[in-house]
């Protein structure tokens, strides 16, 4: 699997775990335990997803990395640039899709 979509996609289902605690960072209006459900789907599928690429001994840490970048990087934003959190959900969405249909930067 492209590493580059990995990264993208454990970042947005990292981010996607967010909302699911802050009523107004709600971006689509959904209920939470949809984000909930999406968020741990999708950190699953990311997990799953790191093992193929790079197996057991470097896929956990990888994740483990991602997944505390993903929840610091709204935590510490939020309370000072709110829009600029919400706007960072489609962007990780875009990248994440721009890399797995284009491939990998060289």
């Amino acid at each position: 699997m492209n590493i580059w979509f990995l990264s993208s996609l454990t970042l947005f289902a990292a981010m996607l775990c967010y909302p699911a605690h802050r009523a107004d960072a709600l971006p689509l209006g959904l209920s939470r335990r949809f984000y909930r459900l999406a968020a741990a789907g999708l950190l699953l599928t990311a997990l799953w997803g790191w093992q193929l690429a790079v197996g057991w001994e470097f896929a956990i840490p990888v994740w483990f990395g991602l997944l505390m970048l993903g929840g610091l990087v709204p935590v510490l934003l939020f309370p000072i640039r709110p829009r600029l959190v919400l706007g960072l959900y489609p962007l990780t969405f875009l990248l994440g899709a721009s890399f797995l249909f284009v491939g990998a930067p060289a």
